[in-house]
This record gives structure tokens, C-alpha cells and sequence, in this order.
């Protein structure tokens, strides 16, 4: 079990690794001028990778039930199995475990914050980008030239 668990956190972190990968090209066609169509194939990627993230993330639950089941984690005094995380499943293995499960923990901490930094820089740019739209449109709509005929097939007085 703890053998399989350790295949899922590594198999996860390749994952974490490839969506850190696609959010900094993300970042690079969000500050590119040709987007769309980029932009669209990053995040059908995107959608496919996440889609795998929870499939292993519902693996590593029910490995994780079973860990906790086999340990006697749960109890008097013990949390519910909704709050049990690898923090609380290394302090109940031992070596060489403990130092296996503690290196992937480090590594997830550190991709998740990559994450977090990048989706937050990503967020900036998006907003950035509605702003500069919001500001093109309006000054589009100042110059318009007014219509020459109204809808109820009048001529426009303001011309």
C-alpha cells in the first residue's frame, strides 16, 4: 500500500510539473498578440491534465483509506478520514518511508506554490487584458459615426 501510494504522489508530481509547464506557456501567449487560437489548444491541454489530476487524486483517497484502515489512524482522538494527509501518514510510518513520503511532500508543496504564483501572474494578465478591451471599446464607440437613418427608416437629425 505505501508502495502504491508512493507511485501515485510521484506520478502526480509529473503531472503538477506538466501543468506548471502549460501555465507558463500560458503566461507567454497571454502576453503574445495571437491568442485565440493558442490559447484555446493550451487550455483544451489544460482541461485533459486536470482531468487526470483528479483521477489520481481519487486513487491516492482510496490508498490513503486503506493506509489509514491498516495503521488503526482512525479512532478516539484521531481525525476524520477527510482530514487525514500525508503529513499525518508520515509521522505513523517508518524509515525508509518516512523519508520517501517526506521528499514528495516537499516536492508537491513546492509545485503548488508555483502554481498558485503563476495562476495568480496569469490572473494579473487576463485582467489587464479585459481593461485594455473595456478602453478600446469605449473609445470605439466615441468616434462612431452616428447612423444616416434611423430604424424607423428616418433621416437622423444629428448629422
Amino acid at each position: 500500500m505505501l508502495d502504491e501510494l508512493i507511485n501515485i504522489l510521484t506520478c502526480e508530481i509529473g503531472l503538477y510539473k506538466e501543468l506548471v509547464s502549460l501555465m507558463q506557456e500560458e503566461k507567454r501567449v497571454l502576453c503574445s498578440r495571437r491568442r485565440g487560437e493558442e490559447l484555446h489548444k493550451l487550455a483544451v491541454r489544460m482541461e485533459t491534465l486536470v482531468f487526470k489530476i483528479k483521477g489520481l487524486e481519487n486513487s491516492r483517497q482510496d490508498v490513503t483509506n486503506r493506509i489509514v484502515s491498516s495503521y488503526g489512524l482512525r479512532g478516539i482522538g484521531t481525525p476524520a478520514l477527510e482530514d487525514m494527509n500525508l503529513s499525518k501518514i508520515i509521522m505513523a510510518v517508518d524509515e525508509p518511508y518516512k523519508a520517501r513520503f517526506q521528499a514528495l511532500r516537499s516536492k508537491l508543496g513546492a509545485l503548488a506554490e508555483s502554481i498558485k504564483e503563476l495562476n495568480r501572474g496569469n490572473g494579473i494578465i487576463i485582467n489587464r487584458s479585459i481593461d485594455n478591451i473595456k478602453t478600446a471599446f469605449l473609445f470605439l464607440k466615441e468616434i462612431t459615426v452616428p447612423e444616416t437613418y434611423r430604424p424607423s427608416g428616418k433621416m437622423n437629425s444629428s448629422l
